[in-house]
């Protein structure tokens, strides 16, 4: 019986001890604060009459301090929950509450368009809140996550997701070589909110997942990859355009529907050349796909920009 314990103990000890090295490492280099750091890390909180020059961001929320900021001559306030805008409660009040997810553009520096749509509803009479959940520089992934773990419990009407450019920029390199499955029945959709609730807070299980996923990223093949335009160091997986964006927009559409919520897509206008995006605009996808596998190839002069309209 004492061996059984003591291997068991040992065994926790052992377990306990990677679990904090890697909940370090993801501190330290990933900027990614787990349990772990959470509960010994201090929660600084910024009075709320100080006006900041520019946007800080809690290590241990993965979100904004809360605060006045004076940015480029526009102040604006972020709440105690680390979004922009005004307070607000847990609880739908009203029956009538949009949430905005995205990036900087759904921030809004001099404007936020989230705070236009409910000046927009009031002036009709619709006692309704617009809530803007937008954080500079964070796609999908993020956003996934932010959605689960936050998004459902505020009980919105509506939510709307503008995440293209973003994911593209920030989710498609190794981690995009895996995607995860529809969720179609009950099971899958348990399974599916176990493996996010491990991935947040457990570091091992994060660190191996996410270590399984780069090593199938590295070693499929070349033609599987697609060349960043600015640095031919980083490679894109097609993976990510075929399959895993669209499979995590049906996955929060699906849970959307599970708790009568609205999805609402909106598609970042991007315009660079507006002649030659309305000519590939009528082909298929996939044919455009395979002409951004080979965009380096194509006559055309600006391979920067060429990547962003395929």
């Amino acid at each position: 019986m004492k061996k059984i314990s003591f291997y068991f103990l040992s065994t926790f000890i052992f377990l306990l001890f990677v679990e904090l090295i890697l909940s370090l490492f993801f501190y330290f280099s990933k900027d990614y604060s787990g349990p772990i750091v959470k509960l010994f890390s201090k929660n600084h909180k910024l009075e709320e009459e100080i006006i900041l020059t520019n946007l800080r961001v809690n290590k241990k929320t993965n979100k904004m301090y809360p605060g006045n900021y004076l940015i480029d001559g526009v102040e604006f306030s972020i709440n105690s929950k680390g979004f922009r805008g005004k307070e607000f409660s847990e609880k739908n009040k009203s029956n009538c509450r949009v949430i905005s997810l995205g990036g900087s553009i759904t921030f809004g520096l001099k404007k936020s368009y989230s705070s236009e749509l409910e000046k927009l509803l009031k002036n009709k009479n619709q006692d309704c809140e617009a809530l803007n959940f937008g954080i500079a520089a964070k796609g999908l992934n993020f956003i996934e996550e932010l959605f689960f773990d936050e998004v459902i419990n505020y009980s919105p009407n509506i939510v709307t997701l503008m995440a293209n450019r973003n994911s593209t920029m920030y989710d498609s390199y190794g981690r995009g070589s895996v995607s995860p499955g529809i969720i179609s029945t009950k099971k899958k959709y348990y399974l599916y909110k176990a493996n996010k609730f491990m991935f947040s807070n457990i570091m091992t299980y994060r660190f191996i997942d996410l270590s399984l996923k780069k090593v199938i990223y590295l070693t499929s093949h070349n033609n599987t990859k697609i060349v960043n335009p600015r640095d031919s160091s980083l490679l894109h997986s097609i993976n990510f355009f075929e399959n895993k964006y669209f499979n995590q927009i049906a996955n929060i559409a699906e849970a959307c529907t599970k708790n009568d919520i609205q999805l609402v897509l909106i598609k970042e206008p991007y315009y660079l050349d507006i002649n030659f995006q309305n000519q590939i605009s009528k082909l298929s996808s996939k044919e455009i796909l395979k002409r951004l596998i080979n965009y380096q190839n194509d006559s055309y002069e600006n391979k920067n920009n060429l990547f962003w309209i395929y």
